[in-house]
């Protein structure tokens, strides 16, 4: 069989699954998303956290009750920055 064959027998394949196909797809993905997420927050280190206007929400509902809170100001930065005594830095990303 030459590799032309091949190609189009898998092609023909996947054609054939649509559905089994978009899910591995999709799962693929997810599964790329969360190692990226993972590698994020273990290059940040144990003693760090992070303020987020949304944070973790763990329904739909608290996401979109999360989304209508105000946005974090340069003024809460230099507040944390004042009152964090135990904090070594503090920084801000837009």
């Amino acid at each position: 069989m030459r590799i032309w064959d091949i190609i189009a027998l898998s092609a023909q394949a996947l054609r054939a699954h649509l559905l089994r196909t978009s899910l591995t797809i999709l799962v693929s993905i997810i599964e790329g998303m969360n190692t990226r997420v993972a590698n994020l927050i273990n290059q940040m280190g144990p003693l760090t956290f992070s303020v987020t206007k949304i944070g973790m929400p763990m329904s739909e509902e608290e996401f979109f009750k999360a989304l209508k809170r105000k946005d974090l100001s340069m003024q809460d930065l230099r507040a944390l920055e004042d009152q964090c005594q135990s904090c070594y830095k503090i920084g801000a990303r837009a």
